[in-house]
C-alpha cells in the first residue's frame, strides 16, 4: 500500500557553449572611431549547494531548438539613433558567438539591443530600424509573447513544427574615446550574456520501496503559471549586479511581468503505470516552454496517483519557488512509497552562469582578446 510521496524540486538552466567569429565592419582607425568587438554567450545555470545531498548539477540543452539559430545586434547612440542594426543567421546552432567587430563612434555611452530567434516573436519586424533611423526604445521593451491561459507559449513536441526559443537581454556599453594621437585601431572588447525567455518543467518517479499494488502517476498539475512575458527582461535584479557585464555567475531576484497578466494551471497527463513489485524509475521532459511568472502567494503543484484502482490527489507545497524567472527549468523528482503521502522540497537557488564550451564546471570561458 502506498505509505508516502517525497517530492524533490529542483531548478535548472539548460547549458553548453560553442562559438563562431564574425567580421561585421572594416577595422576602424583614426577619426574617433572604436571597434567594438562583442561577444555573446547564452546564461545557464547551476544549483546552489543547499540540495539534500549538497551536490552541484548541470544540464545540456535537451533539443537544437534550446540554441541560437540567429542573433540580431542593434546598437544605438545616446541621441536615439540607429548605429549598427545586424543579424547573424547561422547554418548550425550555437549558445557562443564570438567577436562580432563593430565600428562606432567613441566617447558615447551605447544603447545594445541582443534578440535571439526573433522568428518566434511574432507581430514585430526589428528590420525598420536601418542604420541613421530613430529607435522605438519604448515599443522595444514592452514587446510580449502573449499565449492562452495553461497554454505553453511554444510547443515543440511535435516533429517538423517546432520553434526555436526566443533570447533577448539589453545592456548599456560605455564606449572609450581613442587615446589622443593614436593612429593605429583601437579596440575594445565586450562579453555580454543573453538570456532564454521561458520555463520549462521535467519529472521523474519511482516506487521505492517496490510495492505489491499496481501505482499509476496520473498528471502534474502545476498551479498559477501565467499567460504572457516580456521579451526584453524588465526591471529586471541580478546578484552579482549586472554591470560590468562579464561571464560572473548571476541570480536573478527580481523582476516584473506584464500588468494583465493571468495565471492559471497547467495540466500534465502523464499516466505512467508501475505494475507490483517494479523497481524502475521513469522521467519526462516535455518540449513546452511557458511564460516566466510571478506567484500569488505560495506555490503549489497537484498530483493524481492511482493505487489498486482509486485515485488519490496530493498538494505538494513548493516554498522553493517563490517565482519562475525566464530560463529556469523545474524538476519535479517525486518518489511513491505507501498510501500517504508527504512532501519533502530541497530548497535550490536560481543561479546563471557561463561555462566553457567543453561541458565542464571549473573554468569560465575567457574572452581572448587578440
Amino acid at each position: 500500500m502506498l505509505k508516502h510521496l517525497d517530492i524533490t524540486a529542483l531548478i535548472m538552466l539548460l547549458i553548453s557553449l560553442c562559438s563562431c567569429e564574425k567580421d561585421k565592419d572594416p577595422v576602424a582607425t583614426g577619426d574617433g572611431m572604436v571597434n567594438m568587438v562583442i561577444s555573446v554567450k547564452t546564461i545557464d545555470s547551476q544549483l546552489s549547494a543547499l540540495t539534500r545531498a549538497n551536490e552541484t548539477y548541470f544540464e545540456d540543452p535537451t533539443s537544437r531548438f534550446e540554441r541560437i539559430h540567429t542573433l540580431r545586434y542593434i546598437i544605438v547612440r545616446p541621441d536615439g539613433k540607429v548605429e549598427h542594426n545586424y543579424i547573424i543567421d547561422s547554418e548550425s546552432e550555437t549558445d557562443y558567438v564570438n567577436y562580432v567587430s563593430f565600428k562606432v563612434q567613441g566617447g558615447e555611452k551605447k544603447q545594445i539591443y541582443l534578440i535571439a530567434n526573433e522568428a518566434s516573436v511574432t507581430g514585430y519586424d526589428f528590420t525598420k530600424f536601418v542604420a541613421g533611423s530613430s529607435f522605438d526604445a519604448t515599443g522595444v521593451e514592452a514587446i510580449t509573447l502573449q499565449t492562452q491561459p495553461g497554454k505553453p507559449l511554444f510547443d515543440n513536441s511535435a516533429e517538423g513544427n517546432q520553434s526555436y526559443l526566443p533570447m533577448a537581454e539589453h545592456f548599456e556599453i560605455e564606449v572609450k574615446m581613442p587615446s589622443p594621437g593614436t593612429d593605429g585601431p583601437t579596440y575594445q572588447y565586450e562579453t555580454l550574456f543573453i538570456t532564454r525567455t521561458t520555463v520549462k518543467f521535467s519529472f521523474s518517479a519511482v516506487v521505492s520501496p517496490v510495492s505489491t499494488s499496481d501505482i499509476t502517476l496520473k498528471k502534474i498539475v502545476f498551479n498559477q503559471i501565467g499567460d504572457c512575458q516580456y521579451l526584453f527582461p524588465r526591471n529586471t535584479v541580478y546578484d552579482p549586479a549586472k554591470y560590468p557585464a562579464d561571464a560572473s555567475d548571476r541570480m536573478i531576484t527580481a523582476y516584473e511581468v506584464p500588468q494583465g497578466a493571468v495565471t492559471a494551471d497547467v495540466p500534465f497527463e502523464i499516466n505512467w503505470e508501475f505494475p507490483p513489485m517494479n523497481g524502475q524509475g521513469k522521467t519526462g521532459s516535455p518540449a513546452l516552454y511557458f511564460p516566466e511568472t510571478m506567484f500569488d502567494g505560495n506555490y503549489t503543484a497537484t498530483i493524481v496517483v492511482n493505487v489498486d484502482g482509486d485515485d488519490f490527489t496530493y498538494t505538494a507545497q513548493l516554498p522553493n519557488l517563490p517565482s519562475l524567472p525566464r530560463n529556469t527549468h523545474v524538476k519535479i523528482d517525486m518518489v511513491l512509497t505507501g498510501h500517504d503521502v508527504t512532501c519533502i522540497v530541497d530548497v535550490a537557488q536560481y543561479i546563471g552562469v557561463i561555462l566553457k564550451p567543453q561541458f565542464g564546471f571549473e573554468v569560465l570561458h575567457p574572452n581572448q582578446q587578440p
